[in-house]
């Protein structure tokens, strides 16, 4: 439960934590947000306080739609780091360290987030220079995969939501599929064969319609030997026979 999160962090002796990147592309960004619709950015959470969104300016009034506290980079001098400072690496750090020193976030700070290896291991050597602080990459059990074991009641009746929702969709493909005409083994709709790719975009609109949150090239819709196939997301500009 997100409620276990302080004293997980207890247990560990850390500090803070911090999350890089947005709701799409970490799990434990998302974990902390909900689905707000932030394009990059950081997520700091400090032992025993309420999280806060570090965003751009452009950004900030869909970062409020989270109810955290929201500030901008520019209240951690982001332009003027970036701008004296040549290596991107060492001024991503930089800007890390504004963060957590004007926010007395403490010495132990676990760092999450979702970007590609040899980024993490430059701004890793970076992140060391630093005495003031100890960084820790926790492995599969860490404060959040802990935290998910258990669930309260406002999250299992999300679940639940989400659950019913999805079944709202599957009823939407139906019901357009059982309306089309068929022709010659193939599905048209009025004068146009149906492909997959047609029955992903119902999918993603209905699915916002019901503010679930997804990505065209995370739907599963196969047909023939790609439905038997596990994960295969099957070929959008196939007709649907």
């Amino acid at each position: 439960m997100r409620s276990d999160i302080d004293s997980l962090m207890r247990n560990r002796n850390i500090d803070t934590l911090i999350v890089a990147g947005n709701p799409g592309s970490s799990t434990d960004f998302l974990y902390l947000t909900g689905p707000v619709k932030v394009t990059g950015g950081y997520v700091v959470k400090k032992q025993g306080e309420k999280p806060f969104i570090v965003c751009g300016l452009m950004e900030r009034d869909e970062a409020s739609k989270s109810g955290l506290p929201v500030k901008l980079y520019s209240d951690f001098n982001y332009e003027k780091i970036f701008g004296e400072t040549k290596n991107s690496f060492e001024a991503s750090a930089k800007f890390i360290f504004s963060i957590l020193s004007s926010q007395r976030c403490g010495r132990k700070v676990a760092l999450y987030g979702n970007a590609p290896i040899p980024y993490t291991a430059a701004l890793l050597e970076y992140l060391k220079k630093n005495p003031d602080f100890e960084f820790v990459f926790e492995g599969e059990e860490s404060v959040f995969s802990a935290a998910r074991v258990t669930k309260d009641e406002n999250e299992i009746a999300l679940i639940k939501e989400v659950g019913r929702k999805a079944q709202e969709v599957y009823q939407e493909v139906v019901d357009y599929l059982s309306s089309c005409k068929e022709k010659k083994g193939v599905l048209y709709k009025g004068r146009s064969p149906v492909t997959i790719g047609d029955v992903k975009t119902l999918i993603k609109n209905f699915s916002e319609e019901l503010n679930i949150n997804i990505g065209k090239e995370d739907i599963i819709f196969a047909q023939g030997r790609d439905s038997a196939v596990p994960h295969s997301r099957g070929e959008s500009e196939e007709v649907i026979r």
